[in-house]
């Protein structure tokens, strides 16, 4: 469309100032995503170290991480894979770390059913036995299973003490 030299000129030079502005855009986005992912990344170590000092964070930390998470991947349009890229990791720490504090809440749980039977030779038995079966890999779970299998031997000894004590000597 431009016909004269300096015409030519003048929209080479409206070319170049709306390049520098796109990549001033651009720039500033990538800024923008990189201090928001800076944040979650902290976030994220936060959570893991609260996890491992036994804490017990609540769903809306995750959830929120989450939805941060997948906020930032819809917004990632444009922006290089160097820095979206590291949003899936990110996901998934989040994921096994909650995964974890569920497992470790299941097993805590298990462990109070446990203690809570006590007393009653049947549930207890069979506490014992979901407990190994449910964590197998825990160290007294294997002790766990060999006690569930003595139970003829508890009540030899609970009949035993109830014919001791009603006995005066």
């Amino acid at each position: 469309l431009a016909k004269t030299p300096a015409e030519k000129q003048s929209i080479a030079e409206v070319q170049a100032k709306l390049a520098a502005d796109d990549r001033r855009r651009q720039s500033e986005r990538e800024s923008a995503f990189t201090e928001e992912l800076n944040d979650i990344k902290k976030r994220v170590a936060t959570l893991e170290n609260d996890v491992k000092d036994g804490e017990v964070p609540n769903d809306t930390i995750y959830d929120q991480l989450q939805a941060d998470l997948n906020r930032m991947a819809l917004s990632g349009n444009g922006i290089p894979n160097s820095l979206t890229g590291q949003l899936k990791p990110l996901e998934l720490r989040v994921q096994a770390t909650r995964k974890q504090v569920l497992a470790d809440k299941r097993y805590l749980e298990s462990l109070r059913k446990i203690t809570q039977t006590v007393g009653n030779i049947s549930q207890f038995q069979t506490v014992l036995q979901a407990h190994a079966r449910e964590f197998p890999e825990r160290v007294e779970s294997a002790d766990f299973q060999i006690v569930a299998g003595e139970v003829d031997i508890w009540k030899d000894i609970d009949q035993w003490r109830s014919f001791f004590l009603d006995r005066r000597f």
